[in-house]
């Protein structure tokens, strides 16, 4: 019953021909398993791969919101504002949809309220305007006529009728005297108003103010024009050995 299941093993020995062959056939794969290794090796540079520096990413810098400076509206404008809202609303008239314009018919300017703001808060009257232009009155402020107060040297530089005082009696033989100044005023025709006595002696004072009101000045010019001026008169009163 055994016979069957006998197993007969025997050892094929290999010819040193065929061990020979699958030397050389390994040491052939071999070699060109290293070569194929070797050849990138001996030219580095001709390699694909390539080694890069890693990159910084640097973020940008926040530009700071520039502040909203407020801006003033002009008194100008405001009272340019004011006055056209004060202005009543006048009602469109409704236009025809349809209309025939002849051919002399010319379009003629039609004037619209105008009305100006004045930057002293002072409210003017609206007028009205057309489409040339708002016609504006411009007036010269002249100067008022005030006096100039000229020093005693101008004055006696502007004087054509020589002051000589009389010298008063009483005062003779009292033996008075002195400087009697007089504050007056030029007019415009060189004659002199509005004395007044400022210091001296009472009794050549009288004496001084007749000499002053007969004397003549020639008219002080102001812009070409003349004008009163205000100055000081010294009148001296001197007695002889």
């Amino acid at each position: 019953m055994f016979e069957n299941s006998l197993v007969i093993s025997q050892v094929n020995r290999v010819s040193s021909s065929q061990r020979w062959t699958a030397f050389a056939s390994m040491g052939l794969q071999f070699a060109i398993a290293s070569l194929i290794l070797a050849l990138p090796l001996l030219r580095p540079e001709k390699m694909p791969f390539q080694i890069s520096a890693p990159r910084l990413l640097i973020p940008l810098p926040v530009e700071a919101p520039v502040p909203l400076k407020p801006v003033k509206a002009s008194s100008a404008s405001a009272g340019m504002t004011a006055s056209i809202a004060a202005q009543p609303r006048m009602a469109m008239p409704i236009l025809p949809a349809l209309f025939s314009r002849q051919a002399d018919d010319r379009p003629v300017l039609s004037t619209i309220p105008f009305a100006m703001g004045t930057t002293d808060g002072v409210p003017k009257t609206a007028g009205t305007g057309t489409a040339v232009g708002p016609e504006v009155a411009i007036s010269v402020a002249h100067p008022a006529n005030k006096q100039i107060r000229i020093s005693s040297g101008v004055a006696d530089g502007l004087l054509i009728t020589p002051i000589r005082p009389v010298y008063p009696s009483i005062a003779k033989v009292a033996r008075v005297q002195g400087t009697v100044v007089v504050a007056a005023i030029i007019s415009r025709t060189g004659t002199i108003d509005n004395m007044r006595v400022i210091s001296g002696p009472a009794m050549l004072q009288r004496a001084a103010l007749d000499a002053i009101r007969a004397a003549r000045y020639q008219p002080f010019q102001l812009n070409g024009s003349p004008t009163e001026v205000q100055t000081t008169i010294s009148v001296n009163f001197r007695l002889g050995n």
